[in-house]
């Protein structure tokens, strides 16, 4: 049985920019050339839901997502990769856990993008319904990643 339908959106290249437009997801625009780190991450979401995506990095401040199921996303791939001189290929399809992995630059590929904790619940309720249920997670870029995005190389 495969995920619900859901709009995924559309990811292209054009004009020096990658482009993500969708309803579900948030829509974004970004300069290639402010591109300073590509990788991909997965979430414990599927099978119902997307749980694979793309993430696209320019500054410390925060990144930009895209499902991998999105439309164009293959050409997408190739066309960024082609722009930075690198192959990129999604290394986690298989992964059903949160997990993450930098693609791109070279110094930083293999490494992991995210650093995924459980978030801390406020209050008697929501501790309790956290034993209840499956655990929220926060996602932050991992030291080594928050340490080359704010530095400006």
């Amino acid at each position: 049985m495969g995920k619900p339908a859901e709009n995924l959106g559309r990811i292209r290249v054009a004009d020096g920019r990658v482009c993500y437009e969708s309803t579900t997801y948030p829509s974004w625009d970004l300069p290639l050339d402010d591109l300073r780190i590509v990788g991909e991450m997965t979430n414990e979401n599927g099978p119902f839901c997307e749980d694979h995506f793309l993430v696209f990095a320019r500054d410390a401040s925060g990144w930009h997502e895209a499902p991998t199921g999105a439309a164009g996303i293959d050409s997408a791939l190739a066309a960024i990769g082609e722009r930075l001189g690198a192959r990129l290929e999604c290394t986690l399809v298989y992964e059903t856990h949160f997990a993450s992995v930098v693609l791109w630059p070279p110094a930083l590929a293999g490494q992991a993008m995210f650093s995924f904790t459980p978030a801390k619940r406020k209050g008697l309720w929501a501790r309790l319904k956290g034993l209840l249920s499956f655990p929220i997670m926060e996602q932050t870029y991992a030291p080594e990643i928050e340490a080359f995005l704010s530095c400006g190389s």
